[in-house]
């Protein structure tokens, strides 16, 4: 079994696995040591006790999107605590990102993107005297065949594109798109998030000098941030991206969002020789070179291929670097505005593995509650895991009880991409992008008995794989993980999406795009903004959930 190493927060991890977050530091983990006060006297606590439902039986679609609220009885609110499937989610008091347990209210946040299976859920209560549980509901998931993603076509803009790519969460959401139509200054158009979309009219443009896609033109290795904003202030904008190809350096701009604009610079560089001195130890690589950049929080992580052997591959040549962005607002003239503290190596399963194939995880619960980002690897050439901002320093694995056995991603060659759901559930999906190759949709259970249910879809379900454009793009549209696959303008852009229970493919004709983004949550409407590279140009629309 898998297990994440011991951290000060062990104690929350059960809400860390049923919801799919992290170890929040707020009241979500029972404080056992505070619990020894009784409230009532010697004598125990009341029992808790669920209202409802009275069949003791919750039947829920595995795309429910809206909170699920429950009546409750004798709840003593800061010593009752909820658990599923023996996991505690905590006492789910003011500030708790995966629902709130009051006195005569149970709300549990449902965001869709569940993987169908069976869970038990019981109120219990810690007291010194005596500890009391609620008696048991049952909640089955049942997979999804109501409903399928669809789009009109997008409306085509005056910009110029290459690549688009969608990036960080909420309000701060950011859509990257690339525009090289000057090879030798490539510069990125940054759109914020609206309530309706994406605005073009609000972009902001930086240069990234150097940035070169020839080793993999598929995938952006540009990473964007917004930060810092308010009510009143609009914040600033940071953008790392990849020098070179093969990668030979980082570079680092942060800049004030009203000051953005192609004329300036970078304002620090993690280089290559600082990240092999991070990672590596023993034997000088015989080989090195930089991968994909991603931005959480005041954390740069980045991608490290540093073999000692080219021809003969070891375990830990591929690693995860992660570093801490600082500003410097008091430098002087001649100093960077930004500096970098030196970079470390991540170790997720205690021994030196491989980790690559970086992408977007996306939890829409943690994310509406302000939670840390998330993003997808590849670990020892086969198991995907899911890794998020550490508030203590650095990044932390969510705990899995997949054991590793499951081999759905060992050939896969474009970046993993992972939807999160409530009571354990992740849907990942990825391509082995050959002309015999498959796409990869696989639903794990990180805590009930679901385990892991793959589905491969080949040359009877999509064009060649080895077609593919760009990497997929990830949203949950109508509570359902969807994943888009590209084709360029030859073959319409394919809607790979889970039921809950099996991977399912349908072609949208009215997309055909070199690249693809979709943003991290719906509009008013129900619709997920997205960004469509349509013969050089971006164009612009909405994936929307519909009967099949």
């Amino acid at each position: 079994m898998l297990l994440p190493a011991p951290r000060p927060c062990s104690a929350a991890l059960g809400l860390c696995v049923v919801l799919g977050l992290g170890c929040t530091g707020d009241d979500a983990s029972p404080m056992r040591d505070d619990a020894g006060d009784s409230t009532t006297g010697d004598q125990a606590p009341p029992r808790p006790l669920f209202s409802e439902p009275v069949s003791g039986m919750l039947l829920l679609p595995t795309s429910r999107s809206d909170d699920l609220v429950l009546k409750v009885h004798d709840v003593l609110p800061g010593k009752t605590e909820l658990l599923v499937d023996g996991r505690t989610l905590g006492f789910l008091g003011a500030g708790a990102s995966a629902g709130r347990l009051e006195a005569e209210q149970l709300t549990v946040r449902l965001r869709g993107a569940m993987v169908a299976g069976r869970h038990e859920m019981v109120m219990r209560t810690l007291d010194a005297v005596e500890i009391t549980e609620s008696s048991v509901i049952d909640v089955e998931l049942l997979r999804d065949l109501e409903v399928i993603p669809a789009a009109d076509p997008p409306s085509v803009t005056a910009l110029s594109a290459r690549h688009v790519l969608a990036q960080g969460t909420g309000d701060d959401a950011l859509l990257v798109v690339l525009d090289d139509t000057e090879p030798s200054q490539p510069v990125v158009h940054l759109l914020p998030r609206t309530d309706e979309g994406w605005d073009l009219d609000g972009r902001r443009t930086v240069t990234v000098a150097g940035l070169d896609l020839d080793t993999e033109p598929r995938v952006l290795p540009v990473t964007a941030l917004r930060h810092g904003r308010t009510a009143s202030e609009p914040g600033r904008l940071r953008v790392a991206w990849r020098v070179g190809a093969p990668g030979t350096r980082i570079d680092v701009l942060d800049v004030a969002w009203d000051d953005a604009s192609p004329e300036h610079p970078p304002g620090t560089s993690l280089s290559l020789p600082d990240a092999v001195a991070g990672a590596v130890t023993g034997s000088a690589p015989e080989w090195a070179e930089l991968g994909r950049p991603w931005l959480l929080g005041e954390l740069l992580v980045a991608e490290l291929w540093a073999p000692v052997d080219v021809e003969a591959p070891r375990p830990g040549d591929h690693a995860l670097l992660w570093t801490r962005v600082h500003d410097q607002p008091n430098a002087a003239p001649d100093d960077p505005p930004l500096s970098l503290d030196s970079p470390q190596r991540i170790f997720v399963l205690g021994s030196l593995v491989d980790l690559d194939r970086l992408g977007p995880a996306l939890d829409r619960v943690t994310a509406e509650a302000g939670g840390p980002a998330l993003v997808t690897i590849r670990a020892d050439q086969h198991q995907p895991l899911v890794l998020e901002h550490d508030p203590a320093g650095g990044l932390r694995m969510r705990p899995t009880v997949v054991d590793g056995r499951d081999r759905s991603f060992t050939f896969v060659d474009l970046p993993l991409a992972t939807v999160v759901g409530a009571f354990g559930s992740r849907t990942v999906a990825g391509l082995i992008a050959h002309a015999n190759g498959r796409m990869r949709i696989t639903g794990i259970d990180d805590i009930g008995d679901g385990g892991v249910d793959e589905t491969s879809l080949g040359a009877d379900d999509m064009p060649p794989l080895d077609l593919v454009t760009g990497e997929p793009a990830t949203s949950s549209v109508g509570g359902l993980p969807v994943f888009l696959v590209p084709y360029g303008a030859d073959e319409a852009v394919h809607a790979a999406y889970s039921t809950g229970s099996t991977g399912q493919v349908v072609a949208l004709d009215s997309l055909r795009c070199a690249s693809v983004a979709l943003a991290d949550r719906p509009n008013a409407d129900g619709e997920v903004p997205l960004a469509c590279v349509v013969e050089g140009e971006l164009a612009l629309g909405t994936l929307a959930p519909a009967a099949p």
